[in-house]
């Protein structure tokens, strides 16, 4: 327990703090948009510019991390995302705030990329606690997520209190990581599998792969504006968007359980099912002003959205060999990062047309579509019986690139070491 402490103290506490910040910033944009009255396809480019920063920088980043060594690229990046968060305070002009917001997706992809390396790290004397770091990861990142949500009651998005939070929480995860004597693992490229390969292997988990990246677009980019339009006080957001992330973090562990006794295609149709019932109730609630009702569902609502994209990836992933699944995760990444692209524009035409209740009207539509495809698939190819499907794992959207590349880092130092010890042996 101590080797464990002592080699992932550093990057969890990094973690944590600037996971805190991102989750915090984007809530920010989102009502500072909202209250100068700027147009909700503004806000919705805030989250597609983003991801599409997150993404390009998680694929093409590894030259630059190969030149300068993990550490000088975290503080790096770390600066990056520090300097494009201070820059919103000198110009308020949407343009140059969404190249900010990709600037710091930029950034935080790089941070994510260098820090979460020691998560997956394993050798010899770690390798038995490689599920013991997954778990503590996700527990990271949705306690940090929450917790963000939750420094909305102290700040005013009228002053420039927000910005500086999010700039310190940036800067000081550098501390650290940089004060570690932890040895990062060497970063090795591979070849990720694009949208058409993926679907090819499984239509129904690469589509919901993109719808849940449509729905959890919308609910960062677009759900505190609905909150805001619905005149909810500032603290009332913080608590609704704190209980959306708390409700994705507990139930994905039941869900993961009912995945592994039930064929997952069936299990994926049960949880649309479910949320779209949740979706639907949640707005009844708020348009009969229900307010205790609405408050209990946002939990539940959150927990089931949350986890379409573990079961879409699982599902996935059980029908390619154990060699190709780095390159699949990665690919089911770009079709969530498409769909988080593309989702908060559609939300932002829906609310344009119909309100703050389009948001839910997008959602009940686009989990119609998802329930109506993956029941047309079961009828179009058998499923994998369930003593053949893979233990579930419980992966996160937003990390899913990032960690196919260290899963592939620590595949190709075992490999290599296997290779040297051959060679010695003969």
């Amino acid at each position: 327990m101590l080797q464990f402490i002592r080699l992932f103290f550093s990057p969890i506490l990094s973690y944590f703090i600037f996971m805190t910040g991102s989750s915090l910033l984007l809530t920010v944009l989102t009502l500072v948009f909202h209250d100068r009255n700027i147009s909700v396809y503004w806000t919705a480019g805030l989250t597609c510019t983003y991801y599409a920063g997150y993404v390009i920088s998680a694929i093409h980043v590894e030259k630059f991390i190969v030149r300068v060594g993990f550490i000088r690229a975290h503080t790096t990046f770390a600066a990056l995302a520090t300097l494009s968060t201070l820059l919103h305070v000198f110009w308020f002009n949407p343009f140059l705030w969404l190249l900010w917001r990709f600037t710091y997706g930029v950034g935080l992809a790089g941070l994510c990329l260098v820090t979460q390396n020691w998560f997956l790290h394993s050798d010899s004397s770690t390798g038995h606690l490689r599920g013991r770091m997954l778990a503590i990861y996700m527990i990271t990142m949705y306690a940090s997520q929450s917790f963000g949500q939750y420094l909305l009651r102290f700040v005013e998005i009228r002053t420039l209190m927000s910005f500086c939070i999010v700039a310190f929480c940036t800067s000081l995860c550098v501390i650290p990581v940089s004060m570690t004597k932890t040895t990062a693992p060497a970063c090795e490229h591979y070849a990720i599998f694009g949208l058409k390969k993926v679907f090819e292997i499984s239509p129904s988990g690469t589509f919901g792969a993109l719808c849940s990246g449509v729905l959890l677009g919308c609910v960062y980019g677009m759900y505190p504006d609905v909150l805001k339009s619905w005149q909810h006080p500032l603290n009332e957001i913080s608590t609704f968007m704190t209980m959306v992330i708390v409700g994705g973090m507990l139930l994905q562990y039941p869900i993961g359980k009912l995945a592994d006794y039930y064929e997952r295609r069936h299990v994926l149709m049960t949880l649309v099912v479910a949320c779209l019932a949740c979706t639907l109730l949640a707005l009844i609630a708020h348009q009969f002003d229900c307010r205790n009702v609405f408050f209990l569902l946002t939990p539940l609502w959150g927990g089931l959205t949350f986890t379409i994209y573990p079961i879409s990836l699982n599902l996935t992933c059980d029908l390619v060999k154990s060699n190709n699944l780095l390159s699949t995760t990665g690919g089911l990444m770009v079709a969530y990062s498409v769909g988080a692209s593309v989702g908060p524009f559609l939300g932002a035409g829906f609310m344009h047309l119909l309100g703050p209740q389009g948001f839910y009207v997008l959602f009940i539509l686009i989990l119609i579509a998802l329930g109506c495809f993956v029941f047309y698939r079961t009828h179009q190819r058998v499923g994998l019986p369930v003593q053949h499907q893979k233990a579930f794992t419980s992966l996160p959207a937003g990390a899913a690139l990032t960690i196919s590349r260290i899963f592939a880092r620590i595949k190709y130092r075992k490999h290599t070491g296997k290779a040297l010890g051959e060679q010695k042996n003969t």
